[in-house]
């Protein structure tokens, strides 16, 4: 599995373009950000690719999760910044306001699948599934079965939303949770081969996504995980080569990086919203971070 690293949900304007250092936010990409509490769309790749001459410049979906099903050819994927190359057969998880962007080699074919985030988290087996599947983007290869199961799947939901029968929604939803449970079952498997402590884990990055810019101490989170301090870094080294509070940090240094190149929140609002007491604090830590203060950085992802 490739993961590129864990991408917060950031409020950013609707209009602009990575050039102005804002990123577009979409319903669909191109579209209007409009939709039903109970959304759920599916479409084939090629769909909205080949209108766009097979490139979708880098945006993001606020409060939609999105997973692009590749079963031919291939697609050179950025999510926040960060490039990597699938083949097929392969899949990829894109959390809600992740910023990404595809190259697609034409005539490649699959299926993307974008789901409302609240309904995903309120339907039975949500959260499971929201830190099962969407709590960090990846790129995932399948063996041939896997991406067949995954893409009749997709043949199935969308046949459903086409379908004038009174009971297509109903099917719809359910053939999604069958869709997003498979594909969980999966990443559950890879993390057992890999990190026998990935459940765990897995609790410990919610919470950092749910709580990194209060600027707790790990203790607190040791706390809420029934663990001692040590026993949880001892996790966090396993699972990751990192501390705990290296995790906490990490997290905390990419929402700057993320806000910092797609969003134009003036550097001292900025490090107020992160948590920071002023804004001489968080240059400090950012420079300690990357080797660069936050204007100076903004300024180099802007040209």
């Amino acid at each position: 599995m490739s993961i590129f690293g864990t991408i917060p949900s950031v409020e950013a304007s609707t209009s602009g373009s990575p050039d102005t250092g804002v990123i577009p936010h979409y319903g669909l990409y191109g579209e209007h950000d409009v939709r039903p509490f109970d959304f759920v769309h599916v479409e084939r790749l090629r769909h909205r690719s080949e209108r766009y001459d097979w490139t979708i410049d880098v945006h993001a979906h606020r409060g939609l999760a999105q997973l692009v099903l590749l079963t031919g050819g291939g697609i050179d994927l950025t999510v926040d910044g960060h490039p990597t190359a699938m083949q097929a057969p392969a899949v990829a998880t894109i959390p809600s306001g992740a910023a990404h962007g595809l190259d697609v080699e034409p005539a490649s074919t699959g299926w993307v699948v974008m789901l409302d985030e609240d309904q995903l988290i309120t339907a039975e087996l949500g959260r499971w599934l929201r830190w099962g599947v969407f709590d960090r983007p990846a790129v995932m290869p399948l063996a041939d079965a896997d991406a067949d199961e995954l893409a009749s799947l997709c043949a199935a939901i969308d046949r459903e939303l086409t379908s004038l029968d009174a009971a297509h929604d109903a099917m719809a939803q359910w053939l999604t949770l069958v869709l997003l449970t498979t594909l969980a079952r999966r990443v559950r498997r890879d993390d057992e081969q890999t990190a026998p402590d990935g459940d765990r884990f897995r609790e410990f990055r919610q919470l950092v996504e749910e709580h990194f810019a209060e600027h707790h101490p790990v203790a607190w989170y040791a706390e809420r995980l029934h663990v001692s301090e040590s026993s949880l870094n001892r996790l966090c080294q396993r699972a990751s080569g990192r501390t705990a509070f290296e995790v906490v940090q990490d997290r905390l240094e990419l929402e700057a990086r993320r806000r910092l190149r797609y969003t134009a929140v003036p550097v001292g609002t900025l490090a107020v919203e992160l948590g920071f007491d002023d804004q001489s604090y968080f240059a400090r830590f950012f420079r300690r971070r990357t080797g660069s203060s936050p204007s100076a950085f903004r300024a180099t992802r802007q040209r």
